[in-house]
C-alpha cells in the first residue's frame, strides 16, 4: 500500500510529516510503513491509524501482550539478505522480495529506519489504546540473535552461517530496535496503561550460537507456498526462550509497579 506525496504535508498523519524521502523509500517498496500485520489470515491490525475492527480489541479487552517492531523495520528481509549474501561487506545494497534495491547500502539505510521506527510506534500505541481503552499494553523487547555469543568465528545456525562481521551488525541492529521500542515506550508511559519488559538480561548467554540457545537459527524448508520457504520458527524464540518470555511477563503482571 503505497503512501501520496501529499501524505508528507498532512496534518492528520504527522508520522511522515517533513520527511519525503521516508514516503519515497514506501512507494518504492522498501518499507512498508502504514501497512496491515496479519494477526490470523482473516484479521490484522493497521500501523500507524486506527485498528481494523476485527473484534480483536475492544472495550473488554483487559490485557494485551505484543513484540512489534520487527517486521517493521524489514529485519525477515534483512535476514534473509544476511543468509544469502555478506550483508557485513562494504558497500551491500539489498534487494528485497519485490525486486526493489534500496536506495543505499544496508549498513547506512537500515540504522535509518530503525530510526524511523519510534514515530510509528507511539502512533500504534496510541491507536491500540483508543480500539481497547480498558486493556493494559505489556510491549516486549527482542533477544539478540548472538547474545553471548563468541563472535570471532561463523557462526552456524541451523542451515545458516553467519560470519562475525554480520553476528556484530545484526546483534547491533538489535540494540537499536529495542532502544526504538523503548524509547516510544518512555513517550506514552505517563498517558497509557502500558509497561515495556526487556528480555536482554534473561536471553544473555542463550544466542543462537550458544550451547543452550533459545533462539532458532534458520529452521527447515516447508512448501506451503508455491515457493519453498523457511520454517516460520526460524529465527524465533525456542521452546525454551518462549518460557522465559512467559516469566518475565508474568512477573511483570504480578509485579505491576516494579515492571518498567
Amino acid at each position: 500500500m503505497g503512501i501520496t506525496k501529499d501524505a508528507v504535508y498532512n496534518a492528520e498523519n504527522p508520522v511522515y510529516k517533513g520527511n519525503y524521502p521516508e514516503v519515497l523509500w514506501n512507494e518504492r517498496g522498501s518499507t512498508d510503513w502504514g501497512s496491515v500485520q496479519p494477526l490470523t489470515k482473516a484479521e490484522g491490525l493497521q500501523v500507524d491509524g486506527a485498528p481494523k475492527n476485527t473484534g480483536v480489541l475492544n472495550k473488554d479487552t483487559n490485557l494485551i501482550t505484543i513484540t512489534i517492531g520487527g517486521n517493521d523495520i524489514r529485519f525477515a528481509d534483512v535476514l534473509r539478505a544476511c543468509v544469502l549474501h555478506d550483508c557485513a561487506a562494504s558497500g551491500f545494497t539489498m534487494t528485497r522480495t519485490s525486486k526493489v534495491e534500496d536506495p543505499e547500502p544496508l549498513a547506512a539505510l537500515e540504522p535509518t529506519v530503525i530510526s524511523l521506527l519510534k514515530a510509528h510506534l507511539v502512533a500504534t500505541f496510541k491507536a491500540i489504546h483508543a480500539a481497547a481503552p480498558n486493556a493494559y499494553i505489556l510491549v516486549a523487547g527482542y533477544p539478540l540473535l548472538f547474545s553471548g555469543d563468541p563472535m570471532n568465528k561463523s557462526c552456524w545456525a541451523g542451515l545458516a552461517i553467519f560470519n562475525p562481521d554480520e553476528q556484530r551488525l545484526l546483534d547491533e541492529w538489535g540494540v537499536q530496535l529495542d532502544n526504538a521500542i523503548s524509547s516510544a515506550y518512555f513517550t506514552v508511559r505517563e498517558t497509557l496503561p502500558i509497561k515495556y519488559i526487556d528480555p536482554l538480561q534473561a536471553f544473555a548467554g542463550h544466542g543462537i550460537c550458544s550451547k543452550d540457545n533459545w533462539v532458532n537459527g534458520l529452521l527447515g524448508w516447508t512448501s506451503s507456498s508455491p515457493s519453498k520457504v523457511p520454517s516460520p520458527a526460524s529465527f524465533h524464540p525456542t521452546r525454551a526462550g518462549q518460557t522465559a518470555y512467559a516469566k518475565l511477563f508474568n512477573a511483570c503482571l504480578a509485579d505491576m509497579p516494579k515492571c518498567e
